[in-house]
């Protein structure tokens, strides 16, 4: 008797443990949120679905599909950005590493200088662009009160 509830314990206990057990608890949570889609499309007077089975279930696996394909995304996204970074890691100390690192360094250091000169110079200007603006604007706003 009491080995019965051990294997059985056991049993659910692997089970629920399971890949397939916790993607099948997802899905009843994903469920339950395609339920409220549901009813909003089921309220719109451009479904009626009267009685159609079919349709019904083809409209919950779209949705379904819809969600995981957009997770998926997600994690591709994720993962691309992971390998950009690992390829800059790795593209980094093999130029280190290289034999012409000190010339490769200085032209790095050079394009980098001309970049922040362009930062630079375009701050510069939408401020200068901007205290433009203002003076126009307040010179426009007294000639007004003048008249």
């Amino acid at each position: 008797m009491l080995w019965n509830k051990i294997l059985n314990w056991w049993k659910n206990n692997q089970e629920r443990n399971s890949e397939r057990y916790l993607e099948r608890e997802e899905l009843k949570k994903d469920l339950n949120e395609f339920s409220k889609d549901i009813e909003a499309i089921y309220n719109s007077p451009a479904m009626d679905f009267q009685a159609r089975t079919l349709e019904k279930a083809s409209l919950i696996q779209n949705i379904h599909m819809q969600r995981k394909l957009t997770q998926a995304t997600d994690g591709l996204k994720t993962a691309t950005w992971i390998l950009a970074l690992a390829t800059i890691v790795f593209a980094w100390v093999a130029i280190k590493d290289s034999p012409n690192s000190s010339e490769i360094m200085q032209t790095l250091q050079g394009i980098a200088t001309i970049l922040v000169y362009f930062f630079l110079i375009g701050i510069a200007l939408t401020l200068g662009w901007n205290i433009v603006k203002f003076i126009i604007k307040w010179i426009k706003r007294t000639t007004n009160k003048i008249k």
